[in-house]
């Protein structure tokens, strides 16, 4: 086993799955103890076994991350069990296969998917970053998407909105919580097969050989592509990168 997250708590939010899940056992294999938040039991719990049968430590906790007393709660979970929190990860988000331009999207699409993307991260942050400054400090990377950063193909502005602002939140977190030996950081990922994004495909199947026209690497990215970056960007390798976003899309954002 390697070692770079030896002794290290870490949160990973949306862990069920996708880029959560890959994560969530890179981590593990790094020395980390994961702590895997769903929403998805079945999702959540199989995570944590993949864990345990490699010879890890994991705990899952089922919590709805844009429900206060959810966080509140797994806060306060991880404060009984490990004392500390060294790293977080805000993986948890949504894209509705029914967003689109502001015109066409429903009030409840745009109230659901701010509420997960960004509330969700505030909400997890508010609760776990004091025990981040109890432990002496930490680390948090919050995944945003390419969308951030220019406009997509196919109009998911709800999805765009609020992955703009985590850059946003990432940027305050940062430079307050600096003096705290907080680092915080963001990711942005080019188009990568998860289980989101292949719904979304399957929704929209004339879309995706549009998608890799525009993909310099001429491939989506995968989810231990984002799961690499992700444990760079926590570990001691990154101990002078604050506010930063690294940007992990084959390209896309350059075209």
């Amino acid at each position: 086993m390697s070692t770079k997250l030896k002794q290290k708590i870490a949160l990973i939010t949306g862990g069920g799955s996708g880029i959560g899940r890959a994560a969530a056992l890179l981590f593990a294999k790094q020395g980390a103890q994961v702590i895997v938040v769903d929403i998805n039991g079945s999702n959540g719990t199989e995570t944590t076994s993949l864990i345990e049968q490699n010879g890890s430590q994991a705990t899952y906790i089922n919590a709805h991350i844009s429900k206060e007393t959810d966080c509140y709660h797994m806060a306060n979970s991880i404060r009984d069990k490990y004392g500390k929190l060294d790293i977080i990860v805000n993986n948890a988000g949504i894209m509705h296969y029914k967003d689109g331009a502001v015109t066409e999207i429903d009030e409840h699409i745009w109230d659901m998917t701010l509420s997960v993307n960004l509330k969700g991260t505030f909400l997890t942050c508010k609760h776990c970053i004091p025990l981040m400054i109890q432990a002496g400090g930490g680390a948090i990377v919050n995944i945003s998407s390419f969308v951030a950063l220019k406009s997509s193909y196919n109009a998911k502005m709800a999805y765009s909105s609020s992955k703009g602002a985590l850059l946003a939140l990432t940027r305050d977190l940062a430079t307050h919580y600096a003096k705290s030996n907080i680092r915080v950081n963001s990711i942005c990922p080019g188009p990568t097969s998860t289980e989101t994004f292949d719904a979304f495909l399957n929704y929209h199947p004339d879309i995706k050989a549009n998608y890799l026209s525009t993909i310099p690497l001429t491939r989506f990215g995968n989810s231990h592509d984002i799961a690499e970056s992700i444990l760079f960007l926590v570990s001691d390798e990154s101990s002078f990168i604050t506010g930063s976003n690294l940007v992990v899309d084959g390209g896309i954002s350059c075209i």
